[in-house]
């Protein structure tokens, strides 16, 4: 099963530090994951990765440009994934 989380970035926080586990589990059993923010950063949540089969995808727009809708169409659309999961704001308007 290919699963997508969208979230803004994973600097720290309870989202972000359950998407990293979450995703680290779920990878393990097998599932194919992986991981979008809206923020090129380098925390230590995406440094901490247990599991390096995790696909991270970063965007390098602002997350309150409207231009980024176009963007995720895009990776929408040349993937197809079976689950996608977004949380918090801004992200969960786009």
């Amino acid at each position: 099963m290919k699963i997508l989380h969208i979230l803004n970035n994973l600097e720290f926080g309870g989202t972000e530090k359950l998407i990293v586990e979450l995703s680290n589990v779920m990878s393990l059993k097998g599932e194919e994951v992986s991981i979008l923010t809206f923020s090129e950063d380098a925390s230590i949540l995406k440094r901490v990765q247990l599991n390096s089969k995790i696909n991270f995808i970063t965007m390098k727009t602002s997350r309150f440009n409207p231009s980024i809708l176009k963007k995720i169409q895009k990776i929408l659309h040349d993937s197809e994934y079976d689950i996608i999961h977004v949380h918090l704001f801004p992200a969960l308007y786009w």
